[in-house]
């Protein structure tokens, strides 16, 4: 096997065990197990996203294994540490001033949306900016970033959470071409953990994305900051609880 550029920057720590220096030492160098024998099984990929996986907001340390080589995004075969980034929940309850009174605030399938400058974030790292909104819409259509505008207010500061359904569980199941389904996140080189992509969870079983979205928009209630594509999707085998 040819020796890679990152190859020769792992640097030996023990007979077994290496260090691969992160950005000339801006990062806590990454962690790899292997003999000298192993580590010449890691290519350029495989280190590539060793790197970019360490330098990602809340990651602190990353460890690759002997059994590491290229996944999408991150190397398969390493483990990564760090902190919470950003939490959010769609379905809670909260005491909020709405109309210059406090109120009890339930959000069911929304999350809250203050805007900057909002009394509610000060003393936090969202005064500035307003707090970040996650919306999701489904893997093909992808899901976005997006920042309260003062518009919110008409929304007692809430964003929906997703783009809501056009089809029941049961109806999905029923009308929804199962090959038809799992063909279409091929054709988007789209991977999933599953044998067949459960038709009810099914993009086609959402409403329209970007109509949604739109809504949001020209409601004034927040602004788009970053488009996110899916690579790969990963679902839990328990049952739905909605």
């Amino acid at each position: 096997m040819t020796t890679t550029d990152l190859q020769a920057s792992i640097i030996p720590t023990g007979e077994a065990t290496a260090i691969l220096p992160v950005q000339g030492g801006r990062f806590k160098p990454i962690t790899v197990i292997g003999t000298e024998a192993i580590r010449g099984t890691f290519d350029q990929l495989c280190l590539e996203q060793a790197i970019n996986s360490r330098t990602a907001p809340g990651v602190a340390e990353l460890v690759l294994n002997p059994d590491a080589h290229c996944g999408y995004g991150a190397p398969v075969g390493c483990v990564l540490a760090g902190w919470l980034v950003y939490f959010i929940s769609h379905n809670i309850a909260r005491r909020e001033i709405v109309d210059n009174q406090p109120m009890w605030v339930h959000r069911k399938g929304a999350t809250r949306a203050f805007p900057a400058g909002h009394h509610a974030l000060t003393g936090t790292p969202y005064k500035a900016t307003g707090h970040p909104i996650l919306l999701p819409g489904n893997p093909q259509a992808g899901s976005v970033v997006m920042v309260a505008d003062p518009g919110a207010e008409k929304s007692c500061y809430s964003v929906n959470h997703g783009a809501g359904r056009a089809l029941g569980r049961k109806a999905a199941k029923r009308v929804l071409d199962q090959a038809e389904v799992d063909r279409s996140f091929a054709e988007m080189d789209i991977l999933t953990n599953c044998r067949e992509y459960p038709r009810d969870e099914a993009p086609a079983a959402y409403k329209d994305f970007g109509a949604v979205l739109d809504s949001v928009k020209k409601a004034g209630l927040a602004s788009e900051v970053a488009h996110l594509a899916a690579r790969f999707v990963i679902k839990d085998a328990s049952a739905a609880d909605d």
